[in-house]
């Protein structure tokens, strides 16, 4: 299944489950994207395709970390390797179920949205 199938099943699938979700063209696109406090969509967490960034230079990754600071970003990568960049706060190896990927994702959120004790 080509990529883009496999994030637009990911995205349909958060959907169903009544996350907001924002899908972007790039990491370029993330740097421009409002990502303040009183934005329309809240930023919750990143979901980076390590297929679709490949070749972008690590200072394009750092520099969308340090633009979300604090956002949750996970990698979807394949089974082996090791990813290249700066740390990940997850990395989701296939084979994962699009369910699994959502199921993820919504554990970032509780503990993001998980009220101070």
């Amino acid at each position: 299944m080509p990529g883009h199938w496999e994030r637009a099943l990911i995205r349909a699938e958060l959907i169903e489950r009544e996350y907001k979700v924002v899908a972007l063209e790039g990491l370029g696109d993330l740097l421009r994207f409002d990502v303040s406090a009183g934005a329309d969509v809240p930023l919750g967490a990143v979901i980076v395709d390590r297929d679709a960034i490949a070749g972008v230079p690590t200072w394009l990754v750092t520099s969308a970390r340090a633009h979300c600071r604090g956002v949750p970003f996970l990698l979807l990568t394949g089974a082996i390797g090791t990813p290249d960049g700066p740390a990940w706060d997850e990395v989701l190896r296939r084979p994962i179920s699009v369910g699994q990927v959502a199921e993820r994702i919504g554990a970032f959120l509780a503990t993001k949205n998980r009220p101070a004790s």
